[in-house]
């Protein structure tokens, strides 16, 4: 993601969770679940793969949900997913959003949930919408960590 401009910040949430990659990987790769543990994404739509577009919805505090059509920039099953979106026009805010898997050991499985956001918007707007995102980034992560330890996917 180029950035001209040089205004970015980037949100890093890690949590641990009691499962497979394999099992983590079927929720993440399972769309329609999304309403069922991803309070950030509570809807997405599309095809799996680098290159093709996505339909999602990004839900924030205190905001109306907002619907964006995302590119997904690369996928390996079982290891990442990482998706490129703009608001309204590219090098406004662009934010490029990925979920990285890696085995601790047996069955534990860290995820490092990220974005990096960049574009001319990003110095004006990062003080409302910073925090939002940090909530919500949170507060996925948990919802996924229950999600897959309690739930046959």
């Amino acid at each position: 993601m180029s950035n001209i401009f040089g205004f970015q910040k980037t949100i890093s949430h890690t949590i641990i969770i009691d499962s497979s990659k394999q099992q983590i990987w079927k929720a993440l790769s399972n769309f329609s679940s999304y309403n069922k543990w991803n309070s950030l994404v509570p809807m997405a739509s599309g095809h799996l793969l680098a290159g093709e577009k996505l339909k999602i919805q990004v839900s924030l505090p205190l905001s109306e949900p907002m619907n964006y059509q995302v590119i997904i920039v690369e996928v390996k099953e079982n290891e990442h997913i990482e998706w490129l979106g703009h608001f309204k026009l590219p090098g406004l805010f662009d934010g490029l959003h990925s979920y990285r898997l890696s085995t601790i050991s047996g069955n534990k499985t860290e995820l490092i949930h990220e974005e990096r956001f960049r574009g001319l918007l990003v110095p004006f707007v990062w003080w409302s919408l910073g925090p939002k995102f940090n909530a919500r980034f949170s507060e996925s992560n948990e919802r996924l960590k229950h999600f897959v330890e309690s739930e046959v996917i």
